[in-house]
C-alpha cells in the first residue's frame, strides 16, 4: 500500500490526521518501503532498425476518434516499414 492511499485509511478508518509526505518519511527511515523499478525501457520502440525486407518489421498504431454520431471510432493500423520506406 502507497503512503497516499495508507494516509486515507488511516484518515477513514482510524480518525488518524498524517500527511502522505510524513508517512513517505517515516516508511524510508524504518525500511518500509519496497524499491521501485522503471519500466520505461519495456515500451520504447524507438530504436533504430536495419529492415531488409518486406513483412519483416510491422508497425500498429490504434487511434480514437470522436465522431458527432455513433461517439467514439477506434481505428486499428498495420503498418509495413519495408513498404513506407521505399515509398517515402
Amino acid at each position: 500500500m502507497g503512503s497516499k492511499k495508507l494516509s486515507a485509511y488511516l484518515r477513514t478508518e482510524k480518525g488518524i490526521l498524517v500527511n502522505h509526505k510524513k508517512l513517505d518519511r517515516i516508511r524510508k527511515e524504518n525500511g518500509w518501503m519496497g524499491t521501485y523499478t522503471s519500466r520505461k525501457h519495456l515500451y520504447n520502440s524507438s530504436k533504430k532498425h536495419l529492415v531488409q525486407g518486406p513483412d519483416r518489421l510491422w508497425q500498429v498504431d490504434i487511434k480514437t476518434y470522436r465522431t458527432q454520431v455513433q461517439g467514439l471510432l477506434q481505428v486499428l493500423t498495420f503498418i509495413d516499414v519495408w513498404s513506407f520506406e521505399n515509398n517515402s
